[in-house]
């Protein structure tokens, strides 16, 4: 059976203009959704994605390998038989990959675990781990540190922030918890920096660590992604009402500039059945 969601590989630049091409993997009629897309070392690209299954409520994740061109040269499903969703995919140092989502294996129960998926370089699974909560807990975003583990970030048990740090094999090495006030507070993207702590994007704003998790600070700037910039600060992009908000940091995290994209007003969608949401890093 064909499955099929929409990837668009283009610069920050008007689509119609200087699209580079496009691919559709699987079949509309199931509405998977394209959560991550990476470039590899090869030139190619590793696409995560939900994958339904057609005769239960469950998902699966759906793993992708392709070309430079978006042709596949493989794929792997991944998932334990309950409402398995991938967030975030990287490229590891062997050659392998990592993925970070969410298990349920009640599809009718609103709670869940956080799932790290490691595989080789051909997507069949090395290892899994499961961090187990007792709410909806999600890895939202997960990279590969300098010592060759792990660190992801999402939110606890429905209350807090969570930035968890693993060895190589997924084994705990510390997890902290993180709250601010009357918050429901997520984190959606971490980086490791330059120092060896952590710069992470939430909801409530951007928040730099140390390389033990312990805060340094909290700026009230709410972001999607960050990424630390070659003059050792920080570009962060997220909201601000209907509009893209681009915001320029110094290493301290106080904002040298800010630029707003959008015309302030909710964009309609063509079909009120998603078929596309991927993250470009």
């Amino acid at each position: 059976m064909k499955r099929m969601f929409l990837i668009s590989v283009m610069a920050l630049i008007p689509v119609l203009a200087l699209a580079g091409w496009m691919r559709t993997y699987g079949s509309a009629e199931y509405g998977e959704i394209g959560r991550c897309v990476r470039q590899t070392s090869d030139g190619g690209y590793i696409i995560t994605a939900n994958y339904p299954n057609d005769s239960t409520e469950s998902t699966d994740i759906w793993l992708i390998k392709t070309d430079s061109m978006g042709n596949v040269m493989w794929e792997r499903i991944y998932g334990e038989g309950g409402y398995d969703k991938p967030y975030c995919v990287q490229q590891t140092n062997d050659g392998g990959y990592v993925i970070s989502g969410f298990m349920n294996i009640d599809v009718w129960m609103m709670v869940g675990d956080i799932w790290l998926l490691k595989t080789d370089p051909d997507g069949d699974t090395m290892w899994t781990r499961i961090y187990r909560g007792n709410c909806f807990n999600v890895g939202n975003w997960v990279e590969q540190t300098s010592d060759g583990g792990y660190i992801l970030t999402s939110n606890w048990n429905g209350a807090y922030l969570l930035l968890l740090k693993t060895d190589e094999d997924g084994n705990t090495e510390w997890s902290k918890n993180y709250e601010w006030g009357d918050y429901y507070e997520t984190g959606y993207c971490i980086r490791q920096t330059t120092d060896g702590g952590f710069i992470v994007a939430t909801n409530v704003g951007l928040f730099k660590t140390d390389s033990q998790g312990d805060s340094l600070w909290l700026k009230p700037w709410p972001g999607r992604c960050v990424q630390q910039t070659l003059d050792e600060g920080y570009i962060i992009v997220g909201r601000s009402s209907f509009n893209i908000r681009l915001r320029k940091t110094d290493t301290n995290g106080d904002t040298l500039w800010t630029r707003v994209y959008g015309g302030g007003k909710k964009m309609a969608t063509a079909s009120s059945k998603p078929r596309m949401a991927v993250t470009l890093s």
